[in-house]
């Protein structure tokens, strides 16, 4: 998924250089944010075994304000991030629709002929529309669960280096689903764009000749016709959708599985004293954002 979609935004540099410092903050929001949330398990860690276990109010108190702190740090740059990345997506997409369109008014009527001017329509709203979410959704996606991968999985080595090395042992069972499964997706996506265009091309190339079309009574053949075409469009979309579906149920599935395993040890430590509730309650919470950033990539 994002493999396919990074090689895609490799050749739109020349529209994210205008919007540099936009993008500058886009990437330091993540980061903030990303940290944030590694920091949150540490947090309710300490709230466990040293707010609920002392004495003294104060320092109760901290505890909690030192939560809540981070919590409001980790919204604060969630908001910012959000807002940047859509701001980036339209200006991008503004910038190449306005390439595009004044690229294409260049070319010869003989070209609009041969392609169709559905089709073309279609590449320009459908197309771009989807190259919007790559640089709105996917792009920081992508950042932010190499954070949580990468970060989740040394914050957990601090946290139980036993449980981290176990779990550690058994992420390369995560990686074939998710190679085979990503360009599967990848293929699907292909193949339901260009259904779609044929469908948009068609209602252009039927709807443009109405005259002609009823004059010989073509009414009922392009009636078959167009919904042959959208038939098409629509089990292209249901082949993506079950590959999808499919890759994700299997890596939500195994990463789980995996981190049930290895919590069923670190109950076991608990009961034997060599793990804090606190300890445990953060190792399940990095567990969990680790896991979420592996089925993300």
């Amino acid at each position: 998924q994002f493999a396919g979609a990074l090689e895609s935004l490799a050749g739109l540099g020349r529209f994210f250089w205008p919007q540099k410092r936009i993008v500058v903050g886009v990437l330091l929001l993540v980061t903030i944010a990303s940290l944030a949330q590694l920091v949150i398990p540490f947090a309710l860690r300490d709230v466990i075994d040293k707010g609920f276990g002392s004495e003294e109010g104060k320092r109760v108190d901290l505890y909690f304000y030192l939560f809540f702190a981070i919590v409001f740090i980790f919204a604060a740059a969630s908001f910012g991030r959000r807002l940047l990345v859509i701001w980036l997506g339209e200006r991008i997409v503004l910038d190449v629709r306005r390439r595009v369109y004044n690229h294409l008014l260049g070319f010869s009527p003989d070209y609009f002929d041969r392609v169709g001017i559905g089709s073309i329509l279609a590449r320009l709203t459908t197309d771009i529309a989807v190259l919007h979410e790559v640089i709105a959704t996917v792009a920081p996606s992508f950042v932010r669960c190499t954070f949580l991968s990468v970060g989740g999985t040394l914050a957990l080595f601090l946290v139980s280096p036993k449980l981290a090395f176990l779990l550690s042992m058994a992420v390369p069972l995560l990686c074939l689903p998710v190679m085979i499964g990503g360009r599967v997706v990848r293929r699907r996506s292909r193949e339901t764009q260009d259904r779609l265009a044929e469908v948009v091309s068609l209602a252009e190339e039927t709807l443009g000749a109405i005259e002609t079309s009823q004059a010989f009574v073509h009414e009922q053949a392009d009636k078959e016709r167009y919904n042959s075409t959208l038939g098409g469009a629509y089990q292209a979309a249901m082949r993506r959708a079950w590959a999808s579906a499919s890759i994700t149920g299997v890596i939500i599935l195994f990463s789980f599985s995996l981190i049930n395993g290895v919590l069923w040890i670190g109950a076991k430590d608990l009961i034997a004293g060599d793990m804090s509730g606190g300890e445990l309650t953060a190792f399940v919470f990095l567990a969990l954002m680790v896991a979420r950033g592996f089925a993300g990539l």
